[in-house]
């Protein structure tokens, strides 16, 4: 006959037995061997007193001591559209920097005055975008000469990227030799608003893939002759990448490359949120 109290015992001490293997094992799989509190993150926040010494701390970063080896691309600070179709002219030695359309910032005084040595040193390239509306005949005139250093025999090229309008400037830009040749993908963005176009900036910076503003109906002149001529010229696969939904750009857009261009919708990409 058995005990009934050594039996409540038993099933007591299996129980405990039960709870703290299922502990051990919620324990193991919930910190893996091995794992460590993680170290608390390194910021770096880039900032000037305002927006044109933001820009230029943002190009110092970039360029470092090495400087602008290649050239500047110089941009209205007063409009985002011109500064948006730039961004596949600039790189690691070609930062951006801002102005406004009438004056030079200390900001961007002291950026040159610090790294003009470097631009006559090699061969560079100095983009203004815009026209006279963005960047003033008088202010081109101040920069270039600012930007020149007496007996430089290889002086800075400047070449002024103007179209009658934000999409025929931003055609200009996607039109420089060898842009569209290299490029795999065009990235079509709304050039009625900016904020999709900014969020798409660095992808078009880093890949080099020219950036077409595009109105919402998708019948903008200029952006359907940009495309027109990616698809003549561009031997591999051409690709599409419209940024931003519907009410940015409408399907419009993708019936002309479709229907009309004969591109796979396989080829076509939409990146958008809500």
């Amino acid at each position: 006959m058995s005990n009934p109290t050594k039996q409540g015992s038993m099933r007591k001490l299996m129980a405990a037995l039960a709870v703290a293997v299922l502990a051990s094992m919620l324990a193991i799989i919930s910190s893996p061997a091995g794992a460590q509190t993680p170290a608390s993150p390194t910021t770096n926040r880039i900032s000037g007193a305002d927006r044109y010494a933001t820009a230029v701390a943002v190009a110092r970063s970039q360029v470092g001591a090495a400087g602008p080896t290649t050239g500047l691309v110089i941009a209205s600070g007063e409009s985002s559209a011109d500064a948006l179709s730039a961004a596949p002219l600039t790189s690691d030695t070609a930062p951006m920097i801002l102005v406004p359309k009438d004056s030079i910032p200390d900001s961007v005084t002291d950026f040159i005055s610090d790294y003009k040595g470097i631009l006559a040193a090699n061969t560079t390239v100095v983009y203004f975008m815009g026209g006279t509306s963005a960047i003033s005949a008088a202010n081109y005139t101040a920069l270039t000469t600012a930007l020149t250093t007496a007996g430089d025999t290889t002086p800075p090229t400047f070449v002024r990227l103007a179209g009658a309008d934000r999409y025929a400037t931003a055609a200009l830009v996607a039109a420089r030799t060898g842009m569209m040749l290299a490029a795999d993908t065009l990235i079509i963005v709304s050039g009625e608003s900016w904020a999709d176009g900014i969020s798409a900036g660095v992808m078009s910076a880093e890949s080099n893939y020219p950036i077409v503003l595009q109105t919402k109906t998708g019948n903008n002149a200029s952006a359907k002759s940009t495309i027109d001529t990616y698809l003549a010229k561009v031997s591999s696969v051409k690709t599409f990448m419209i940024i931003g939904g519907e009410s940015a750009i409408s399907t419009d857009t993708e019936e002309y490359l479709i229907n009309t261009k004969g591109v796979p919708v396989a080829n076509i990409r939409r990146l958008s949120g809500a």
